[in-house]
């Protein structure tokens, strides 16, 4: 399936996620070119949009709200994945377990990811990224995100920084503003994996924590 535009709906009250998208990419059955924008999603039980596999996804210009788990969420299996996703200019909260978690150690596909100017009023900033160490994947942009709110990213065992990151390349972590407790001395972003990244991360506002290098007024 290709060129899906989804635009201008409301979505409240689900009991699972607002929407699902999953392409059997690895075996030829591929969903490309899909925007989804100038909604309004309120109110998930589960996932708030979940990225299973496809080619060129932008999620963009939408406003998503209370969702029990993570706002977007990626569970790939082997037949699954993706390439090219991009999610820009959102509002309204994170999920309550977080932002973002995609749990990719197979050999799915998975490439070419950015968030780029979300901003959210309710919940932090929560970003949880791992990969299989022999496939690591390529492409990672966070860049411009900011949480204008007053909560404070406590770390815990789903995800023990604002960004972690396991077995990716091609890092680029820049510009954001998250606030960070600082009783737990803790870094904001955590890269690991091997081969070892190339990542650019500069000019992050994370108040409170240890990595902190927000520029000067």
């Amino acid at each position: 399936m290709e060129n899906v535009w989804l635009h201008d709906l409301t979505v409240r009250h689900v009991w699972g996620d607002f929407i699902y998208i999953v392409s059997a990419t690895t075996s030829g059955h591929e969903l490309q070119d899909v925007v989804i924008e100038r909604c309004t999603m309120q109110d998930a039980g589960r996932q708030g949009i979940v990225v299973h596999g496809g080619t060129r996804l932008a999620i963009r210009n939408n406003d998503l709200r209370d969702v029990e788990r993570f706002l977007f969420d990626s569970e790939v299996l082997p037949a699954h994945g993706w390439q090219q996703v991009s999610i820009t200019g959102n509002t309204g909260h994170s999920g309550d377990l977080g932002y973002l978690q995609h749990n990719g150690r197979n050999r799915s596909v998975g490439d070419r990811l950015e968030l780029v100017d979300n901003t959210i009023e309710v919940g932090v900033f929560r970003l949880c990224l791992e990969a299989d160490e022999l496939t690591p994947r390529r492409g990672f942009r966070f860049v411009g995100n900011r949480n204008i709110g007053a909560l404070v990213f406590r770390s815990n065992t789903i995800c023990p920084a604002v960004v972690r990151l396991l077995s990716w390349d091609e890092v680029e972590i820049t510009d954001n503003l998250q606030a960070v407790d600082p009783a737990a001395m803790i870094n904001a972003v955590r890269l690991g994996g091997t081969p070892p990244l190339t990542a650019t991360v500069e000019r992050n506002c994370w108040p409170g924590a240890l990595d902190d290098s927000c520029p000067a007024p």
